[in-house]
């Protein structure tokens, strides 16, 4: 993302203190890092972005997709504390014949695809792989120093939208957070499509309402600060 700045900066056509980076869903973790790591980015937008590390990331979209196809809360729970030892065997490889076994007995279940659990044999993570799986989002963004644009779904099946936003909400500084706009669009999912309720008949896929005309919105506006008056422009040059 970095590089992509760098390289946009040396075009003549581009204002190099005006260019932004954004990202969606996990691609909200980078856009900010790149921000907070290079001074020479103007602003943020991110859609779907979590506020959690991708470790709870995970377990959230493996619990609401669960949720959504019925399974028992008490079943639910019990795949929960299998994907708990998961983790705690991908940070410490403890316990891995045992946790093989239970997954390999759990394959046959029709809940064990939905619940995003591995097939045996299984590996522990090394020192690269935890540091994805346990990435802090909320101490890069709190590094973050210019506006932010900010979007969810409220229908999100697999980031906690109102979580994330209050996460990030928080995490950002007075100043940042008096330039930016964190919004959480209705019956919209994950990609900000318009979702139906259960039942309702079927329609085609569609953004909902508003998402790209409110986007382009604030970037022009966000833009507009850092663009030269003319005037400015002619004293520069």
């Amino acid at each position: 993302a970095v590089a992509a700045v760098s390289f946009l900066a040396q075009r003549e056509d581009i204002l190099p203190r005006a260019i932004g980076v954004g990202g969606f869903s996990q691609g909200g973790y980078v856009s900010p890092l790149a921000a907070a790591r290079f001074g020479r980015i103007a602003f943020v937008v991110v859609g779907s972005a979590p506020g959690v590390t991708p470790a709870e990331q995970n377990d959230f979209a493996a619990r609401t997709a669960l949720e959504r196809r019925g399974v028992d809360r008490a079943v639910i729970e019990r795949v929960m504390a299998l994907r708990q030892r998961v983790t705690r065997f991908q940070h410490t490889g403890r316990g891995q014949s045992e946790l093989e076994a239970d997954l390999s007995r759990a394959r046959g279940e029709p809940w064990f695809r939905p619940a995003d659990l591995p097939s045996p044999p299984i590996t522990a993570l090394g020192p690269r792989g935890l540091s994805v799986l346990d990435f802090e989002p909320l101490a890069v963004w709190r590094r973050v120093r210019v506006p932010v644009l900010a979007m969810w779904g409220a229908e999100d099946q697999a980031v906690p939208a109102a979580r994330s936003l209050t996460a990030i909400e928080r995490a950002l500084a007075t100043r940042v957070r008096a330039r930016s706009a964190l919004r959480v669009f209705p019956n919209a999912s994950h990609g900000f499509l318009v979702t139906s309720p259960p039942g309702a008949a079927w329609d085609w896929p569609r953004m909902t309402p508003g998402f790209h005309e409110s986007m382009v919105a604030w970037i022009q506006g966000a833009a507009a600060t850092l663009t030269p008056t003319p005037a400015a422009a002619r004293h520069s040059r």
